[in-house]
């Protein structure tokens, strides 16, 4: 599971889009359980590990194993005496017979409703031919590669998400001199931000903002571009010169960098797992 911010991602659409494009590529990376393979998955339910096949005791008979499913909706059961066939003998036999009635029912995905199993058979039907397809039921992915392919995943969606400038103003009086501390950050750079302050002891906040201004344009420049700064200075350079210390100020605005088109196609290490798989174009933001 993955949450997709509405703040963080730059509104509601945006994170809609990216929810829909990572259910979308989990589907495809992670093949969904089929019945039967739910059922061969050891269980600490039964004393016979063994979904279905369970241990009885009869006053008459004495103890006995017992498989038993629905066959197309009909109960169907099978025993073995452990008088007959001895504990183990039976309790493979019931392991065995369990498997046969496992046949004879047909496949389908262990998905909780109708629309997940039409959207798993879309895109895995081969999965239940197993007549056709395989000896066997297909072994799941084993957890280890499960594990790598959503840390895959998440790094990818990391780098979709939509980047956004932030640059933050506050007077400090947490000393008995106050400061002025700027921040400035950049939503999915390795870099995330940089902070300083300068003494207001004895100077003028108009003064050191000037010296703010210098360090916010230097700073955007280097995280991002020239025209990145250009554009903050375009939307809040007003703003900026107004801030009076009485309280926090902050803007914080999209602006994509260079290249980020290229991060709606896989990239490398799920190329070969996504083929054809491309996140659409994400909606404009609506954080300003």
């Amino acid at each position: 599971m993955r949450h997709f911010s509405d703040r963080i991602c730059g509104g509601e659409a945006v994170s809609l889009a990216l929810a829909r494009a990572y259910r979308d590529a989990v589907l495809l990376l992670i093949p969904p359980l089929t019945k039967r393979q739910v059922y061969r998955a050891p269980s600490e339910r039964t004393r016979s590990g063994v979904v279905g096949v369970y241990l009885y005791e009869s006053s008459v008979k004495g103890p006995y194993w017992q498989a038993h499913m629905r066959v197309n909706g009909r109960p169907m059961s099978r025993t073995f005496a452990v008088s007959r066939y001895g504990y183990e003998g039976a309790r493979a036999l019931a392991i065995a017979a369990r498997q046969q009635l496992e046949q004879r029912n047909p496949d389908r995905f262990a998905t909780v409703s109708d629309r997940g199993h039409k959207l798993a058979q879309a895109s895995f039907s081969a999965l239940l031919r197993h007549e056709q397809a395989y000896a066997h039921t297909p072994e799941p992915l084993p957890p280890a590669e499960v594990k790598a392919r959503i840390h895959a995943l998440d790094d990818w969606f990391d780098r979709l998400r939509p980047p956004f400038v932030l640059v933050y103003l506050a007077v400090s009086h947490l000393t008995t001199r106050p400061r002025l501390d700027v921040r400035v950050g950049y939503d999915g750079s390795p870099d995330r931000g940089n902070a300083t302050g300068w003494s207001l002891q004895n100077r003028k906040l108009d003064d050191v903002l000037q010296q703010a201004w210098t360090f916010v344009r230097e700073r955007l420049t280097a995280l991002h571009s020239a025209a990145c700064w250009h554009e903050f200075e375009r939307r809040h350079g007003k703003a900026f010169f107004a801030f009076d210390g009485s309280a926090s100020w902050s803007a914080r605005f999209q602006f994509d960098r260079a290249g980020f088109e290229q991060h709606l196609t896989p990239p490398s290490v799920l190329v070969a797992l996504l083929p054809n798989f491309k996140v659409p174009p994400l909606p404009p933001s609506k954080v300003q």
